[in-house]
């Protein structure tokens, strides 16, 4: 651990403790507006995974900026489908780049972009992590979040998977110091590091390994960022979610092998009712 980091574990009763509240007359304007740049044509499902976890996270609005068909927008009408992003961003009090973006100019110049427009909750992943570690784009707002797993860790830090494996704690805090974001490094115990703190994933189990759930993740802790949370409440609430949901999904007599990530966004209700019920009963 590095000097003047405070550790800390996110366990159920924290967890329940950073559940955003709300009115009794909240509407949807109060709960946000996301803006998701994710999916492609090779890689659709990124974005709507991460869309429909943002949607069931609390999300008022919810804007997926991808081409897509017809028969798409009828199948998937939780959320609104834009072509043109950028009369979006100044409208979104959160935008998430990356699932199945590209790793192209179209990335670089959109994250170049919100940091001249200084957009304040941005969270970026997958191919947008791939992009600033390949373009060098850095230090970032500090309050913007990066997510990434052990092998997009080493590229942003220029080291091998094995070594990131081999002390996770200490690379996540030199990201941090590096990109200045707070760093979601996934994986098991996730954690997440600001400037001064690392805190530490408790929930979660092997069902998470598996493609997509990444995805979820993105979308759940940009729902939270849009909602008004702040970069880390937001992101370790998100990371405890994420994991409990996968804890029901055993729970319930499932196999951990057979969860799919679009199981995972079906049980989200059911783990914030958990937190909620639990955070009432106090």
């Amino acid at each position: 651990m590095a000097d003047g980091y405070r550790f800390s574990s996110i366990t159920f009763d924290i967890a329940s403790k950073l559940y955003p509240q709300e009115a009794f007359d909240t509407n949807k304007s109060e709960r946000g507006r996301a803006l998701i740049l994710a999916g492609s044509a090779d890689h659709l499902g990124a974005g709507i995974l991460a869309s429909r976890a943002c949607a069931r996270s609390g999300a008022g609005y919810t804007l997926l900026a991808t081409s897509v068909s017809a028969n798409e927008k009828i199948e998937h009408p939780d959320f609104i489908y834009v072509k043109n992003p950028e009369g979006e961003i100044k409208k979104s009090q959160a935008v998430l780049v990356g699932p199945g973006y590209g790793k192209s100019k179209k990335t670089s110049d959109i994250i170049r972009r919100l940091i001249k427009k200084k957009i304040e909750a941005v969270i970026l992943d997958a191919d947008a992590l791939t992009v600033i570690a390949e373009e060098k784009i850095f230090p970032l707002p500090s309050t913007w979040i990066l997510t990434p797993h052990e092998g997009e860790l080493a590229r942003l830090m220029g080291v091998s998977s094995e070594e990131i494996k081999s002390d996770r704690m200490h690379w996540a805090q030199r990201a941090q110091n590096k990109y200045r974001a707070r760093i979601v490094l996934k994986g098991p115990r996730t954690l997440t590091v600001s400037h001064n703190r690392c805190y530490q994933n408790l929930s979660g189990n092997t069902a998470l390994a598996k493609a997509g759930t990444g995805d979820v993740l993105a979308g759940i802790i940009t729902a939270f960022r849009c909602q008004g949370l702040s970069p880390l409440r937001a992101a370790t609430l998100a990371v405890f979610v994420h994991g409990l949901c996968a804890e029901i999904w055993v729970s319930d007599g499932n196999s951990a092998l057979s969860l799919m990530a679009s199981d995972l966004i079906e049980l989200i209700p059911r783990a914030l009712g958990q937190l909620q019920s639990h955070l009432n009963e106090e």
